[in-house]
């Protein structure tokens, strides 16, 4: 398989490794990466990532849902983004979220989807196959990273500058 056809990428000459393209989600215009490195595309890595690329949408709406869950378990990584960022964002005078009782929700709510890198390659042993970058966009340049296997399925969530 040297051309490939794909959603949002079109067709891809597979002899380049690296591929980018601004596209839009649920409303939204993101950045989509797909990078593939040592790896001979079959198949079955076609058929995997053609299946991805279609359920893009449905992923985002369930891994926005996995990041609102944890902000209400109190205890997750999504809870202290939002603290660090409300606090952030009150001394820096550029929202007024002081007077706000629900402030770190309405930081919730502003958390949306900037990016998606997906990877294919043999050496990348761990079971993460797209990473899935959110944040508060015109406000920081810090991440909620929601990572997830060739099925959609959650790996892991983190903050990450």
């Amino acid at each position: 398989m040297n051309m490939i056809k794909l959603p949002y990428f079109g067709i891809l000459d597979l002899q380049f490794c690296n591929y980018r393209q601004d596209i839009e989600i649920n409303g939204e215009m993101i950045h989509l990466d797909l990078n593939i490195a040592d790896v001979q595309m079959s198949e079955e890595i076609f058929s995997k990532l053609e299946y991805f690329l279609n359920k893009l949408q449905i992923f985002n709406i369930q891994n926005l849902d996995y990041i609102n869950n944890d902000f209400y378990s109190g205890v997750g990584c999504v809870r202290e983004y939002i603290k660090y960022h409300r606090q952030e964002l009150e001394e820096n005078s550029l929202l007024d979220l002081n007077k706000t009782l629900n402030g770190g929700e309405i930081l919730l709510s502003k958390i949306s989807l900037f990016r998606i890198g997906i990877y294919i390659d043999k050496i990348n042993r761990s079971d993460n196959f797209a990473y899935f970058d959110y944040c508060i966009k015109n406000e920081t340049d810090y991440l909620i990273v929601v990572t997830t296997n060739e099925n959609g399925h959650i790996n892991n969530l983190s903050w990450e500058s």
